[in-house]
């Protein structure tokens, strides 16, 4: 009988352990499964944050290009050229149609120079 009681005692113990041990590993996975969501989470809402600032960068550039005239881009030009001018390079490609409006740039820079010279006068 003493035997008996031994061995149902030791079940019981070890279904005990058993139980705590499982319920242990599941406590343990969740947790790692909350972190995990949480990571994830926190992931997610930093690339929604650079979507925005890169939309509303976007935004802001097309918004300042809108009003925009033609000087501007002619402007933008000149200084293209004129940081080509100074870079090592020795070869620049460009397409064809653009080749006829090459000529008026010089043109548009001392239009451009002259009125700035006369703004600081």
């Amino acid at each position: 009988m003493d035997k008996q009681l031994t061995a149902d005692r030791e079940r019981v113990a070890t279904i005990a352990k058993a139980e705590g041990e499982a319920k242990s590993i599941e406590l343990t996975t969740k947790a790692k499964n909350d972190a995990l969501m949480a990571t994830a989470k926190a992931e997610a809402d930093a690339t929604k944050t650079r979507a925005d600032a890169e939309r509303y960068r976007i935004d802001t550039v097309q918004a300042g290009l809108a009003n925009a005239d033609s000087k501007y881009f002619q402007n933008q030009s000149i200084n293209a050229f004129s940081e080509l001018a100074n870079s090592p390079a020795n070869l620049v490609v460009m397409p064809g149609d653009v080749s006829g409006d090459l000529g008026q740039l010089p043109v548009m820079g001392k239009l451009l120079g002259k009125g700035a010279q006369e703004k600081t006068v």
